[in-house]
């Protein structure tokens, strides 16, 4: 078994000490391999000496106020879709992500961002009759300037409401 377990460990870590050095292995095997050197992380040295200083569970309470705040990381994910989306399309994706506050909570359910062409962007509405409430001159002036303090006046011009099912396939 001892022999087994030597053979197996012989080439994943050198046969003289842990962490091994090249200069320092005896070579008691022939194919003994050493482990290369373990990289420190960046805030270990900090919190090596507050440990000494504070005690362990004080030091590793100190050492919050050493790291950074946390991010979202939606963040450094909406900075690089920035840059491989086209503007238009990144404005479109941000109406269909914030829908809800947009077109509120009643009119949210009953219908949904579908697409833009030509400055018109269409709404897919659930129901005919929907439509026709949605249609009215001072909800869909409304909505159109929701719609605009996100995309500008220039990308949207107008609103046009479609039936269900109708809107241009996914990708």
């Amino acid at each position: 078994m001892a022999a087994w377990r030597r053979s197996c460990l012989r080439f994943i870590v050198c046969c003289c000490r842990f962490p091994p050095s090249e200069s320092a292995c005896s070579g008691l095997y022939p194919d003994c391999v050493p482990m290369p050197p373990r990289k420190k992380r960046p805030n270990e040295f900090m919190e090596s000496i507050l440990r000494q200083w504070y005690g362990k569970d004080q030091g590793e309470a100190e050492m919050l106020r050493y790291t950074p705040e946390t991010r979202p990381i939606s963040d450094p994910l909406d900075n690089v879709m920035k840059k491989l989306v086209p503007p238009w399309e990144w404005k479109i994706l941000q109406i269909q992500e914030n829908w809800q506050e947009i077109a509120g909570a009643d009119n949210a359910r009953r219908c949904r961002p579908a697409f833009l062409n030509n400055g018109i962007f269409y709404i897919e509405v659930s129901h005919p009759a929907y439509r026709i409430a949605l249609e009215t001159p001072t909800i869909k002036k409304q909505l159109l300037e929701r719609i605009q303090a996100v995309t500008g006046p220039e990308l949207c011009q107008s609103l046009k409401f479609i039936a269900g099912g109708r809107s241009l396939p996914r990708k």
